[in-house]
Formats: structure tokens, C-alpha cells, sequence
């Protein structure tokens, strides 16, 4: 406990600039009940854990109710300021809480592992161990499992196995099966059952039991002892040892786990902060000649600082909030949240901590979300209820939206403490103490009586808190991930190159490839084709240009982006394409797919006569490269190879054949955006851009674009009915992207189209919602192809 509190005296001077005595008496606070519960332990090993990951260049972020504690701030294990941000420590830990705390690490998600390796390392094999998760037996698994076992073939068990849900959990009535999954037609026309009662007996009473453990997703343990002398283990498939219970069951033992958990949103942020941040220099500025390689992680806490030095208060930030154009940013990135900043006019990080809980289902399904939009763009008034009640939601004009906000409710309604409070929290949650609900609420309406607040304002109170309890969302969380969003936000408005080129190399997030790549070409940047001797394995960004990474090209053998990159690291860049091919063992296929990607124009020559070459003349050069590879050639390799000579090829490739080539091999466009092809055909048809749909609100226009992303929902039904298809979609073009709403009759109608992404011509009615725009379809079909 010394220990722990002389660190976090240390860590709270070095983030406020000094003790000011509100700091010292929240500190001293919590270090009570730390110490009380018997917790210093568990606090200095993740402190540990975050510190080693920090000093090896892996970013790492504790998220979650953590983030309300001021001990963990000041520790570095989270990023969110609890006073602040108005946190209350009751809602992570309190003496009167029986459960343990649980601290929840995001981690750059290459390092994850390494981190998990020290702990091992650190705390010794027989005191760590990896949680485990149990899979259950559900309707699919237990139906093919059980036929199986009868010996029933697959023909006749994939039918009725399909026509299950996934994940549906309880007993199998046959009564409800769909008809198709109760008979079926023999070979002479006869109807057959293809379930019968043992089958179904034997299914029904597998359904819920453990079929498997699984490993969970970043749960571990650490044990102040050999573990096995608290709970049965194993060793995984890869030999790490796994507890064979799960979370609830480690829990029940006392044992406290830590949950590390892979981001690659942090892994985006951090390597570009590591390739724009001179440590020497702030604010963070662009790129130093050279520095666009992306990193692995180092051995100092450079990019830490550099994390903590990106400002919360910046208006190019918050203008790419505004307008929506956040693709690549975490949390915030996919259409529905597009729209809902958008709407909500947000421009700071408060705001975007504020979206972040309205998008969720609960609120959104709620009202919530809409009656907040609605006061904030003062088109709806903010209702009264009680002096007391209406003072903490003022910045939220009186709609409840975190957690922390009922804990904040019940203790000036009912004068509760906070960890009264927050017992009565968990109670309306329905996931713990439930038991403890109708005391709870005597003791809420009595304490309510008690300060004078009238029956009727109590009643109103109990029904909003209780009904919401049920989807509030953790603000410590929300306050967590914004930052990271905002992050996000700061180094896309300033490095977009880099950004987005880190955003590739992880992946992506919610969109394919080419939504990103697009993105920047809006923003700026220059796109060039992958080449062999400028590329990295993975984009790479620098002062504007965005270098696609051999990674990209689709049908290339595995290893070769990294054979490519190795080899030219070694022995020096690329002189030709017989180079290529004799220096590498790469195939006939990867070496065309190279060719039609862009990869070798840096030799200045046709991409059609080199595929000429390679398709002639392919087999010898592999012949020549194995020859000087055995050196049992007598004559050398050079015996084997073709003579230089020209190739006539009739003209060079047109726009469209090479645009063409590389929408196959990349899947997307490094020339130009595809549109440019389509120019005329568009202006034809009368189309609009996407930039210009303001001015034709409640108009009927037409667009054209490729279709990035896709969603489709079913409508609620009625009266028993079963509710029909419909889909949204985002459409991009050559200036922006919009979302697309095909309701039901027009989804059946014209959705069997969607079978690519485009590109599409879509006629239909701008509508416009709080300053969001969308496009309602009526028709939808595809763009000939240019002559």
C-alpha cells in the first residue's frame, strides 16, 4: 500500500502540475478503500503492465469504469481525468461492494501478445493463466452433432440444420420448425419426417451444456499463488495454460482477472504519431524525410508523450466532426454515427463522448436520441421536473445518458451516498443483486419523502431511472473511447496521408479499402500504385502522398509482398523486370499480377508489353534463376536467358483497360477515381454530385456511385406478421458519400441488382434530417459500361 500511494502522489503531481487539496482529498479517498479491500496488489501489477507496454512503444489505455478512478489516472493506467469529467469512484469500487474491480486494458493490438508474454514472464508460468470461455450447445450444433450420431447422412442433415437459427438457445419445438425443415420429398415423391423424437429428445437435452472451452478474448489471471491450488487448468492447443472456468467462475474464487484486449485504433494513432512527432518539438508537425515506414515498437516512451500532447480544444478536428467526415476514426466512423454528429452539430471531444452513448440501441430506441437532437438545436423544449434533478443535466438539456447519471439522481432525489447509489444501479440493471430491488426502491421513495420532493416527481424519477438503468451506458467508458476518437480525429485533419495509409495497414475498420483510399484522394492526397521499389509491404503516408502497399494486390502468393520487400532491403532495389524475376522465386501469376497493379512502371515500360514478356518467355527466366541458384548450369544463367528484344504490341492500353486492371488486382483505383470513366454517361443520365444534394432537399434527383458499405434490417411486423426487408447503403462518387434508404417496396423490387458494388445510378428524394441528408431510392440500376 506504500507503495501504491507513494506512486500516486508521484503520477497525480505529474498530471495536474501539483496537489491541490480537491486532488488530494479524492486520492486519499480511494487509496482508503483500496487498502480496505485488499487491492494495492491488484492496482500495482497493472500499473506494472501498463508501464512495461508504454516502454516497449505499445500504446496502452484503460477503458471502462476504471477510468472513474483517480488512482488509475494518476497511475497512467487510464487516460480520462475523473474530476474533470465529473466521474464518481463509487461506480468502480466501494467498501461496500462485494464484487471484485475489474480494470480493462486496450492495447495496440501488434503488441498484445508481448505484453501478455511478460506477465508470464514476470509473475511465473504457474501463477498466470488465460481465461477460458465456455461454448455452448446450441440448435445448430446439437441438430448436426445428434443426426450425426443417429446416422443420418449430411444431405439430410444440412437441410433442416439451415433452417434453424444460429444461435438459438432453449428447447427445439417441432411444432415451430418452419415446414420445409419438418418433412421433406423422397426420390418417389413420398413425404418423410426429417426429425424424429429421439432426436429431438437427445438435442434438446444437450441445449445450453458446455460443448467446448475457448479462450477468452483478453481475460487473464494472476494469481498470489500457484493457481492451481485455486481452480482446474489446461494448456491450450498452442500450450498456453488456460483456466477451465470462465470469468464468473475465476471471480467466485477470489481471484481478480485483467482483461488486455488488441485495438487497432491505438495502433493506427501510434504509428502516426511515431512517424509526424519530432519529441523535441510541439505541437506534432509533419513528417521528416524518410519517416513513413511504419515502426515496430521501441524501447522508449516517446510516442506516450507524444499521445498526451495532442490538444482536446482544436477546430480542425472538430471540423471533420461536424461535417461527418470521419472514415478511419474510431467509434465514429460508420454511418449511423455520421449522421447523428451531423445532426447534432458536434465539434468538441464532450460532444463526440456524447454520441457515442446516444447511438447505442437503448436511447436510440428510446427517443432519447432524438429528443436530444431536437433541445439541442433548440427545435424542442428542455422539460422541468425538479429543481434538483434538472441541475445535473443541464449540459445534456435534461436527457439522462450515462450510468453515472442515475448515481448522480438518487443522490439528490433520495439523498443515497454514491455506493448506495450505484448498489442501486446494478440492482435496475437486472445483472446483479436484483434480490436487492424492492428494498432499494422503498429506500429511494423514502429518502425521497424525506427531502420534501413530492410523490408525484418521485414516481416520474423511479420509472425514468428504472427504465433507463436497463441500456445506460458507462460514462468513463464513453469519456475513454472519445479520446481515442478525437485522437483520431486531430492527426486525420492534419496527416491524412499518414493516417489513412496506418489505417490500411491495419485493415481498415468499417470499410473496404477503397472507401479510405478515396477518402484521401478528397483530402488531398496524392495516390500512387504500389511499386517494388518504393513500396512497403503495407500503405505507407507521407507530406500528402499515399503509397498503396503490395499487400493490396489481390492473388498474390502469400509470402510475396514480404519476399519482394526482403530481398530489396538486402541486395538493393530492383534494376528490371528480369531483375525481379531472378532475384525472387516468385510465379508466373504473382509476376502478372504485379504487372497489372502498377507494380513495375517504375521501369518506364508498357504494362501490356511486359505481360507479353512474361507470358512468352516466363519459363525461361525460371529456368535461368534455378540454373544460377544449383550453379550446375555449364554455361551460367545467362545461357537461359531470352535475348533482349523488342515486343510489338499493337498500341498502349487505354485509360479504361488500365483502370479496368486495376479495379481487379487492387480493388480499387491508384490512377484516378473510377467515376472519371463514367463522367459522361453520368452527365448524361442528369446526375447530381453528392455535394450538391443541399440545394434539392424534398427534390427528386438522380446520383451515380459505387456502393461502399451495406446494411440490411427487417421492419417490424404486425399483427403476427413477420416484417420485410429493407436496406441502407452508403453511396460514394468522385466528390463525397451519402446514405441511401431502399424501404421495402423498393428493396424487393430492385434490390437482386446489388449483386457488386457498382457503379450504380440511383434515382430518388433528398430528404433532409436536422442537417443530415439522405437519399430515399425509388429506382436503382447500373451504369453501362463506357465504350
Amino acid at each position: 500500500f506504500a507503495r501504491l500511494a507513494s506512486l500516486c502522489i508521484d503520477g497525480a503531481r505529474e498530471r495536474y502540475g501539483g496537489l491541490t487539496p480537491e486532488v488530494f482529498s479524492r486520492l486519499e479517498r480511494e487509496l482508503g478503500v483500496i487498502q480496505l479491500r485488499g487491492f494495492s496488489d491488484y492496482f500495482l501489477i497493472v500499473h506494472d503492465l501498463t508501464m512495461y507496454a508504454r516502454g516497449q512503444g505499445i500504446p496502452a489505455v484503460g477503458r471502462g469504469s476504471a477510468a472513474n478512478s483517480i488512482v488509475a489516472f494518476a497511475l497512467g493506467i487510464t487516460s480520462v481525468d475523473p474530476l474533470r469529467h465529473d466521474l464518481p469512484f463509487e461506480r468502480f469500487l466501494s467498501a461496500e461492494r462485494k464484487d471484485c474491480p475489474d480494470i480493462d486494458l486496450d492495447l495496440d493490438w501488434r503488441g498484445r501478445d508481448q505484453v501478455i508474454q511478460y506477465a508470464y514472464d514476470t509473475y511465473g508460468d504457474d501463477r498466470v493463466a488465460m481465461i477460458s470461455t465456455h461454448i455452448t450447445w446450441q440448435a445448430r450444433s446439437s441438430v448436426r452433432e445428434v443426426a450425426k450420431t443417429f446416422g443420418l447422412a449430411k444431405s439430410q442433415i444440412d437441410p433442416l440444420a439451415k433452417h434453424l437459427p444460429w444461435h438459438a438457445s432453449g428447447p427445439v419445438d417441432p411444432k415451430r420448425l418452419p415446414p420445409e425443415a419438418r418433412t421433406a420429398t423422397d426420390g418417389q415423391g413420398r413425404s418423410e419426417n426429417r426429425i424424429d423424437t429421439p432426436i429431438l429428445e437427445a438435442v434438446n437435452a444437450l441445449d445450453g451444456l458446455p460443448r467446448h472451452l475457448s479462450i477468452h478474448v483478453g481475460g487473464i489471471v494472476i494469481g498470489d499463488g500457484p493457481l492451481a491450488d485455486s481452480l482446474p487448468l489446461e494448456r491450450s492447443a498452442k500450450g498456453l495454460v488456460v483456466t477451465q472456468y470462465d470469468m464468473h467462475g475465476v471471480e467466485a474464487t477470489g481471484l481478480v482477472k485483467i482483461d488486455l484486449l488488441g485495438n487497432r485504433a491505438l495502433a493506427v494513432i501510434a504509428d502516426v504519431v511515431r512517424e509526424t512527432t519530432d519529441t523535441n518539438y510541439e505541437p506534432l508537425r509533419a513528417a521528416p524525410e524518410g519517416a513513413c515506414a511504419p515502426r515496430t515498437p521501441d524501447t522508449d516512451t516517446s510516442t506516450s508523450r507524444a499521445f498526451d500532447r495532442i490538444p482536446e480544444d482544436d477546430a480542425r478536428a472538430g471540423e471533420l466532426l461536424r461535417t461527418g467526415r470521419t472514415l478511419g476514426c474510431f467509434q465514429v466512423e460508420s454511418p449511423a454515427m455520421r449522421g447523428l454528429v451531423v445532426r447534432m452539430d458536434a465539434h468538441t471531444r464532450e460532444d463526440a463522448m456524447i454520441a457515442l452513448s446516444l447511438i447505442r440501441p437503448g436511447p436510440a430506441g428510446s427517443g432519447m436520441k432524438d429528443a436530444y437532437v431536437l433541445r439541442r438545436r433548440g427545435e424542442a423544449p428542455t422539460p422541468s421536473l425538479h429543481p434538483d434533478v434538472d441541475a445535473l443535466f443541464t449540459h445534456t438539456h435534461g436527457v439522462m445518458l450515462y450510468q453515472e447519471d442515475t448515481l448522480r439522481v438518487a443522490a439528490a432525489v433520495a439523498g443515497f451516498d454514491l455506493a448506495q447509489a450505484d448498489r442501486l444501479r446494478r440492482a435496475l440493471s437486472k445483472k446483479r443483486t436484483p434480490e436487492d430491488l424492492p428494498a432499494m426502491e422503498r429506500a429511494f421513495r423514502e429518502g425521497a419523502a424525506k427531502r420534501g420532493v413530492p410523490g408525484d416527481v418521485t414516481e416520474q424519477v423511479w420509472c425514468d431511472i428504472a427504465r433507463f438503468s436497463a441500456y445506460a451506458y458507462n460514462k468513463a467508458h464513453a469519456a475513454t473511447y472519445s479520446h481515442i476518437s478525437w485522437q483520431g480525429l486531430y492527426l486525420k485533419a492534419r496527416h491524412p496521408a499518414e493516417f489513412l495509409a496506418s489505417v490500411l495497414r491495419g485493415g481498415g475498420g468499417f470499410y473496404a479499402p477503397r472507401a479510405y483510399v478515396e477518402e484521401a484522394r478528397r483530402m488531398g492526397c496524392r495516390i500512387e500504385h504500389p511499386c517494388i521499389n518504393r513500396s512497403s509491404i503495407g500503405a505507407l503516408g507521407q507530406h500528402g502522398v499515399l503509397r498503396l502497399g503490395l499487400d493490396q494486390i489481390k492473388g498474390l502468393a502469400l509470402e510475396a509482398p514480404e519476399q519482394v520487400v526482403r530481398i530489396r532491403e538486402a541486395t538493393g532495389p530492383y534494376v528490371s523486370p528480369t531483375d525481379l524475376m531472378m532475384r525472387t522465386t516468385l510465379g508466373k501469376h504473382d509476376v502478372e499480377q504485379l504487372v497489372r497493379a502498377g507494380a513495375l512502371d517504375v521501369f518506364d515500360r508498357p504494362r501490356g508489353e511486359l505481360l507479353w514478356m512474361i507470358s512468352i518467355d516466363f519459363d525461361r527466366y525460371k529456368r535461368a534463376r534455378e540454373a544460377k541458384r544449383s550453379r550446375l548450369g555449364l554455361l551460367g544463367p545467362e545461357a537461359w536467358l531470352p535475348p533482349p528484344r523488342h515486343i510489338p504490341v499493337p498500341q498502349r492500353l487505354s485509360s479504361r483497360q488500365l483502370l479496368a486492371m486495376e479495379l481487379e488486382t487492387l480493388g480499387l483505383s491508384a490512377t484516378r477515381h473510377p467515376g472519371e470513366l463514367w463522367a459522361d454517361i453520368a452527365r448524361r443520365e442528369g446526375t447530381i454530385a453528392t455535394t450538391d444534394l443541399k440545394a434539392h432537399v424534398d427534390k427528386v434527383v438522380r446520383l451515380s456511385g459505387w456502393i461502399v458499405t451495406e446494411r440490411r434490417i427487417r421492419t417490424r411486423g404486425r399483427g403476427g406478421r413477420r416484417g420485410r426487408y429493407m436496406k441502407f447503403l452508403m453511396l460514394e462518387d468522385i466528390e463525397g458519400t451519402v446514405e441511401v434508404t431502399l424501404f421495402p417496396e423498393v428493396y424487393e423490387r430492385v434490390g437482386h441488382r446489388l449483386v457488386d458494388a457498382g457503379p450504380f445510378l440511383i434515382e430518388g428524394m433528398v430528404r433532409e434530417d436536422h442537417g443530415a441528408l439522405i437519399l430515399e431510392a425509388h429506382d436503382l440500376r447500373h451504369l453501362p459500361v463506357p465504350s
